[in-house]
């Protein structure tokens, strides 16, 4: 049973665990790593190696994990981030609740950092064309 000071309270749909330290940190990997083009589908996996957990993912600046997996035995959480933009830079760490310890939380894990640079013009396709209704660009004569 949880203990609440007065005047406050928990949301159903997301309580806040307490971090507890005898739980060890979860490992989090980015693949591929650090810097990738916009558009570009990221997986970001978080581990531990002793316990049936809920993972959550949390980005920096944000109060709220991003997203979370409930992992039925050991093993590893995948959050895909699909089609990223420059929004999704930053950082990311990853934490888990115990099954055992459902109002009990993993300190942060380490971190991961995602730079999401803009896709790189097309050959050609950043130069302005010239043309004029019925005239290629090819054929266009300037007059002076």
């Amino acid at each position: 049973m949880a203990l609440l000071a007065p005047n406050r309270t928990v949301s159903h749909c997301c309580p806040f665990p307490h971090a507890d330290r005898t739980f060890p940190p979860p490992s989090i990997s980015l693949s591929p790593e650090e810097c990738v083009e916009m558009g570009t589908n990221v997986t970001i996996q978080c581990w531990n190696k002793d316990y049936g957990a809920a993972f959550l993912l949390h980005k920096d600046g944000c109060s709220a994990p991003i997203q979370h997996q409930d992992l039925d035995v050991v093993g590893t959480a995948t959050f895909t981030i699909f089609g990223v933009t420059p929004a999704d830079s930053g950082t990311y760490r990853c934490s888990y609740r115990p099954w055992a310890y459902p109002f009990l939380s993993s300190p942060l894990g380490s971190n991961v950092t995602l730079e999401v640079t803009p896709t790189p013009a097309h050959p050609g396709g950043s130069q302005p064309h010239l043309s004029t209704p019925g005239h290629s660009p090819q054929t266009q004569t300037m007059r002076n």
